[in-house]
């Protein structure tokens, strides 16, 4: 993907450089960047992506594994035709994608039945099965109307804690655990309550979650078709060495590609690498004391373990979430949707889990329990010919998200025209990639309003 538009730049040591002029130079290829860049190319900035694996797209792509297509991380659009990124694939005129309806039960498995989520008096349901009376059903019921209607909780305390306020129920606490860890890889004792009550406020206005067809790889090339059409760029196997700073503004990248250095001199930075890999980047010198802090404070990575489990007989016909399982969240079936993405006559379903802690933890250990669980939850797995593909972690540089949920800086830095797009900044309420989403089209709009385009990489 992307042609070479370089010029010559020789520097002091004689040694050649490649030298690009553009608007906005975006560093990393994820869903935040890709957003960023499409929609900057279409209003006609000169737009150039740089990225340092040979396909675009990091953790929202996928692989080809021993004849199965792999999600590199997530694999569904929540919110359908109301999610940022099928807003933005429209706004910049995208190649349309192949997608499905995510039609399946959404179901938890309490007390070996399976209840579903959906309908009127859902989470009513699931709560009363946990519950050992009315009267505690009642109670956390009305403490998540008060929540959600009136009062949100105080990010200062934890999911856990307000829970705790209601009830030491564990059957119950265990659902909202599930729903904590599964959509944003962070525990319900890291996950502050008012940033939850957000997160429930969001996922339940918008609806309509699709599956497209090829996971976020179709979405991720459409996006560089459009920005490529617009005269932009979108450069693999390209990684940057150094945001280049000047009296507090951002200048450009230096990148190295196939051996060879390469000076983007840019109006603008956009940095989809994360906060601490941005002042990493640009230099802690360039920040200021009170940033720097916060980034080292806040900006944590949240880590989470998933496992790819193929089958001869399906396993499962719902999204299912498993609330008394040891660590296990959740367990989605992948084939369902697309099963040509598998071999002929194979299933595929997903099972996702979070350490207890995602900062000490020992994979080892967590795959043992997983394998607990899974013989819990699936007892025919053997007879049904069943099989773990891929065991994955998800953590440091290639984390469930680069930050805890409600602990995301603001995308714009202390440098000007330095911004951060991506699951490190997401904006409140949103999680996964339509947060990394919702970042890359604000920053695009702030681009906008600050500074007008020169149409076209040159």
């Amino acid at each position: 993907m992307g042609c070479d538009r370089a010029t010559t730049l020789t520097t002091d040591k004689g040694m050649g450089m490649e030298r690009i002029e553009a608007d906005v130079a975006v560093i990393g290829s994820g869903v935040g960047g890709m957003c960023a860049a499409a929609l900057l190319a279409h209003g006609g900035y000169r737009t150039i992506v740089l990225e340092g694996l040979s396909f675009p797209g990091g953790r929202y792509s996928c692989i080809d594994y021993k004849g199965y297509r792999i999600a590199t991380g997530g694999h569904m659009v929540n919110h359908g035709k109301d999610d940022p990124i099928v807003q933005t694939l429209v706004e910049v005129d995208a190649p349309v994608i192949e997608v499905k309806d995510f039609n399946v039960p959404i179901k938890y498995r309490i007390a070996g039945k399976d209840l579903e989520l959906e309908g009127k008096g859902g989470l009513k349901r699931i709560v009363d099965a946990a519950s050992r009376n009315e009267a505690e059903t009642n109670a956390v019921m009305a403490a998540m109307y008060t929540a959600m209607r009136k009062q949100e909780p105080s990010d200062e305390l934890s999911l856990k804690d307000w829970l705790h306020q209601v009830t030491d129920n564990t059957g119950i606490h265990n659902i909202f655990q599930c729903q904590a860890a599964a959509f944003t890889g962070v525990n319900a004792h890291d996950f502050p309550a008012g940033e939850f009550v957000r997160f429930l406020r969001t996922y339940g206005r918008l609806r309509g979650t699709v599956v497209p067809k090829g996971t976020g790889r179709a979405i991720i090339e459409a996006m560089g078709t459009a920005i490529e059409g617009k005269r932009g760029q979108v450069l693999t196997t390209t990684r940057a060495s150094e945001i280049l700073v000047q009296d507090g503004v951002a200048k450009g990248v230096i990148a190295e590609r196939k051996g060879k250095k390469l000076h983007i001199e840019a109006t603008v930075v956009i940095s989809n690498v994360g906060p601490r890999k941005t002042i990493e980047l640009a230099g802690r010198q360039n920040f200021e004391e009170g940033y720097l802090n916060r980034v080292a404070e806040d900006v944590k990575p949240s880590a989470a373990m998933d496992y790819i489990i193929v089958s001869d007989r399906p396993l499962l016909d719902s999204l299912l979430f498993t609330p008394e399982a040891q660590r296990t969240e959740s367990w989605s079936p992948t084939s369902l949707f697309w099963p040509e993405e598998a071999p002929e006559g194979k299933h595929v379903i997903e099972g996702y889990a979070a350490p207890l802690s995602t900062e000490d933890y020992d994979p080892r250990e967590e795959y043992e329990v997983f394998l607990q669980d899974l013989k819990q939850e699936f007892p025919m797995f053997e007879e049904c010919g069943g099989r773990i593909l891929l065991a994955r972690q998800f953590c440091g540089d290639w984390p469930v998200n680069r930050c805890y949920q409600g602990y995301d800086p603001p995308q714009e830095t202390p440098i000007t025209f330095l911004y951060n797009v991506g699951d490190g900044v997401k904006p409140s309420g949103w999680v996964g990639a339509s947060g990394a989403a919702m970042s890359g089209r604000w920053v695009a709009e702030e681009v906008k309003q600050r500074l007008r385009p020169t149409n076209g990489i040159r």
